[in-house]
């Protein structure tokens, strides 16, 4: 007689090993690009480069993702800068140790409204491809049902930009990444409450592209928008 209960753990078993090798092959593949000039998906960190001609610098990464492709702050690690770089994924935290071992990775996710105020830990929900990964126990279903590889949950650390402003040098200028999957412009309005500013913000802004221009010129920064509507690059007015 079969027993279905082995049976059905032995095929969990060997989904969750095919997800893993699908999910690491993705990931290092990447490290091949290691030498080339622009490391962003569309070369905003040349665009932020520009901003920064002389001296160090350091950066804070909101949605890190892979510590070298579609990286907008590893051309700045390569040349001496340190950072912080903020990504819920286990994975995108074992690759930054391994690659980039000279910024604080934090595995976490940034507070906003959204979020019940100043959380130590969320639950978060990590799909494959990263992109599906979220918070939101909501859209998890609906990405299974969408064909996403759902992976595993577990709790992250929940933070909010001024903490994170906390570790950085006052000496030295920085910068901001943030490519969060839709959350960018909720993320942002916490720029408001923070003293110690950026010189540059890079942000995606595939969703709540004008809210987002319309904070960004209310805060008195001069936005570049790049070819296509993925990302921004706004500046201090003093940075031109």
């Amino acid at each position: 007689m079969m027993d279905f209960k082995k049976i059905k753990k032995y095929k969990h078993m060997l989904y969750s090993f095919f997800m893993e090798i699908r999910y690491w092959s993705s990931q290092m593949q990447h490290v091949i690009g290691y030498f080339k000039k622009s490391y962003s998906i569309q070369k905003e960190d040349l665009i932020v480069s520009k901003y920064f001609q002389t001296g160090n610098g350091q950066y804070i990464d909101i949605g890190a993702g892979h510590p070298i492709y579609g990286s907008n702050t590893f051309l700045f690690y390569k040349l001496g800068w340190r950072g912080i770089c903020v990504d819920p994924v286990k994975g995108i935290r074992r690759l930054h140790r391994i690659l980039r071992p000279g910024d604080k990775f934090i595995c976490g996710v940034i507070s906003h409204e959204n979020i019940s105020e100043l959380q130590n830990e969320i639950m978060f929900y990590e799909f494959n491809p990263r992109e599906l990964s979220t918070v939101s126990s909501e859209q998890v279903n609906k990405y299974i049902d969408a064909g996403g590889g759902y992976r595993r949950k577990y709790l992250v650390t929940s933070s909010t930009l001024n903490d994170l402003v906390l570790f950085l040098r006052k000496d030295l200028p920085y910068f901001i990444s943030i490519d969060v999957e839709g959350m960018d412009f909720e993320l942002i309005k916490q720029l408001k409450t923070i003293e110690f500013k950026p010189r540059v913000i890079c942000i995606e802004t595939t969703s709540n592209r004008e809210n987002i221009n319309v904070f960004l010129e209310s805060q008195d920064r001069k936005s570049t928008r790049l070819n296509s509507s993925h990302s921004s690059v706004s500046r201090m007015p003093s940075s031109a």
